[in-house]
């Protein structure tokens, strides 16, 4: 029947395309103001001239992300939202890496995957029990078990 999706043969076509719609469009704004930033201050695509050296970049990009979680939204130089700043770093060595202007400066490989699969938690065990407030306002612990405190009470 017309009308209904995959039977346009440009739906079919499409189906087989990067989905582009799926990057959120905040994180596309973040990454433009940034990139902003950039051009003002060295020309845009400036990387594609020069080379790229990718631990520059993954440093800039880890001193933004650190900021962020620090409590710092928006960087002080530049106005501009400090994940959008983490954002351009990582698509400047993208775009450097497919365009071949890429120096690619990473130590020999080590073990960080492997490391990070051992000690990755396979079943999620609360640390804590969580506590219910019943209606007479004494805390008990969920099993049932009421804490030290309340019981000499």
């Amino acid at each position: 029947m017309a009308g209904e999706l995959g039977m346009n043969p440009k739906d079919l076509l499409g189906l087989k395309k990067v989905p582009l719609s799926l990057v959120p469009p905040a994180s596309l704004i973040y990454q433009a103001l940034a990139m902003k930033d950039g051009a003002a201050k060295y020309s845009p695509y400036n990387w594609r001239e020069n080379k790229v050296v990718a631990l520059i970049y993954i440093d800039a990009c880890l001193r933004h992300l650190q900021s962020w979680v620090d409590g710092e939204e928006v960087a002080s130089d530049s106005g501009v939202p400090h994940l959008g700043h983490a954002l351009a770093c990582l698509g400047i060595i993208v775009d450097a890496k497919e365009t071949g202007n890429l120096v690619d400066n990473r130590p020999k490989p080590g073990v960080a995957a492997a490391l990070l699969e051992r000690y990755t938690v396979k079943a999620i065990q609360p640390p804590f029990k969580t506590a219910e407030v019943p209606p007479g306002g004494t805390h008990i612990l969920t099993d049932g078990v009421q804490p030290a405190a309340s019981k000499a009470a």
